[in-house]
């Protein structure tokens, strides 16, 4: 693979600009995406940008998280094709060769939320009054961490 020299010769500047960018884009697909889903529903656009709990959510919050990733991957893309004169596909993200890393990950993540949840418990920080179990809410969070997840690792792969 032959790597092509950037437009912008400063690292820094690259990194400036396309935080800017990222903002901006990442705002327009959260925006585009309230405004599709204020036309599906009883909800109004001005209804959705002046009442947080609206946009909070499970259903929306999932659909933001998702336009946010379409800006992302918008974005990235835009500053690797035009910016860096590179594929999308150098940023390296591959599954292929990695399925031990991924595993690794997911249970130091895992440990991380444990380890936590500990010590709030010891050092009564929090305390469990109830304990309720949905499927569907388990189901909802793994949808909506992984999203997010892979909008954090692609922003940060791109720039």
């Amino acid at each position: 693979m032959t790597t092509n020299t950037p437009r912008i010769k400063h690292g820094w500047f690259r990194a400036v600009l396309f935080f800017i960018s990222f903002f901006i884009f990442v705002s327009l697909f959260d925006l585009v995406g309230i405004a599709i889903v204020s036309l599906l529903t009883e909800y109004s656009f001005k209804e959705y940008i002046s009442d947080t709990a609206l946009l909070m959510e499970n259903k929306m919050m999932l659909l933001m998280m998702v336009c946010q990733l379409a800006g992302t991957l918008f974005t990235v893309w835009l500053f690797q094709r035009y910016i860096n004169r590179e594929p999308f596909s150098s940023i390296g993200i591959q599954f292929n060769g990695y399925e031990d890393d991924f595993i690794f990950g997911l249970l130091i993540g895992l440990g991380l939320i444990v380890m936590g949840f500990g010590i709030l418990i010891i050092f009564n920080f929090i305390s469990i009054t109830s304990l309720q179990f949905s499927f569907i809410d388990q189901l909802f969070y793994l949808c909506l961490f992984a999203v997010v997840s892979l909008n954090e690792e692609i922003a940060m792969r791109g720039y």
